[in-house]
């Protein structure tokens, strides 16, 4: 096992910038079935209102 990460960028509307990281401690077969059943949901996340 060992981590494996996903990031997306996060733009604001007056320019800002952030980074959106999740990780995760596990195989690399399971992290590509989890990012690759869960990418869209990953990158929509950090944009929902609050």
């Amino acid at each position: 096992m060992r981590f494996a990460g996903f990031c997306a960028p996060v733009r604001g509307p007056n320019g800002q910038f952030a980074l959106y990281t999740v990780s995760y401690n596990c195989e690399d077969a399971a992290w590509a079935a989890f990012t690759g059943q869960n990418r869209r949901s990953l990158i929509l996340i950090p944009m929902r209102p609050t």
